[in-house]
């Protein structure tokens, strides 16, 4: 890629192989991530980061796939800044898994929010999307390692039945809770973490 070739279809060629070689990758690491927090061996390393700053920066990466796929997709927030404990790597694999399965799975339309619970020192991020919906019977399939649900006229989109449990176990180890909200017309993801984490750590910078 870098050598800039000039033929199309070689160009066309190792466009390709690169996406593969990435999403290899990425697999290969949620494999191993999972293992990890199967075997007790994961530990997160708390420090206050704008959540704002983070959601925007994620779904920026995920620009190509939103116009591959043909997706309106709107991000909102109650407030321009937010700052609370994570750890940050995690937060953005959870985040990621979120963006990717909305998009994949939605007709047309996805909506990401963050709403902020001051009263419980919490916050929610909220994503929808309006794909076929899945029965609150199989809600928690969703959550389940290597489940696949079935998708009336959506039998090729790509997936491991990985991403979600792993999204779900970084949640839980965030003192968070990951779950599926029922909605007749809509597939309706939550994501509540707490704002303050009694092991954090000093941070000197994003």
């Amino acid at each position: 890629m870098k050598d800039n070739i000039q033929e199309k279809d070689t160009r066309d060629d190792i466009f390709i192989m690169k996406k593969n070689t990435d999403r290899l990758l990425d697999l290969t690491n949620q494999l191993l991530d999972f293992k990890e927090i199967e075997k007790e061996g994961f530990f997160l390393n708390f420090s206050e980061h704008n959540i704002i700053q983070i959601l925007n920066e994620i779904y920026q990466r995920f620009s190509p796939m939103i116009k591959q796929y043909q997706r309106n997709f709107t991000l909102s927030a109650d407030k321009e800044d937010f700052y609370a404990y994570i750890d940050k790597e995690a937060f953005i694999k959870i985040i990621s898994n979120l963006f990717s399965n909305a998009i994949k799975y939605a007709e047309r339309n996805i909506n990401a929010n963050l709403i902020i619970d001051n009263e419980n020192e919490t916050f929610e991020v909220r994503i929808e999307n309006d794909g076929h919906v899945v029965s609150k019977e199989s809600f928690e399939e969703v959550f389940k390692p290597f489940a696949r649900l079935n998708h009336p006229e959506q039998t090729n989109i790509p997936g491991t039945g990985i991403g979600m449990p792993l999204a779900r176990s970084l949640a839980e180890m965030h003192n968070g809770a990951l779950q599926m909200i029922e909605n007749n017309e809509l597939n309706r993801f939550s994501l509540i973490l707490p704002k303050y984490q009694h092991n954090k750590i000093a941070n000197h910078g994003e």
